[in-house]
């Protein structure tokens, strides 16, 4: 949750603007497409997944 160099990986109460989404969406905060995480030749997360992680950053992202 800190994340690391670049600051917090998950804005709180704001998944638009968590670094978490961009990543598992293959974009950076300029909407340009980067590196998909997880990378190439894992399984990806599929739209359900990422509105659920999108859904809790912005419920707050409790550690519940």
């Amino acid at each position: 949750m800190e994340g690391g160099d670049n600051g917090p990986i998950v804005e709180k109460g704001n998944a638009e603007a968590s670094p978490l989404v961009w990543s598992v969406e293959g974009r950076n905060d300029f909407g340009i497409s980067v590196s998909l995480m997880p990378p190439a030749g894992f399984l990806q997360l599929n739209r359900t997944e990422i509105k659920l992680i999108k859904d809790w950053i912005d419920q707050g992202a409790k550690n519940n």
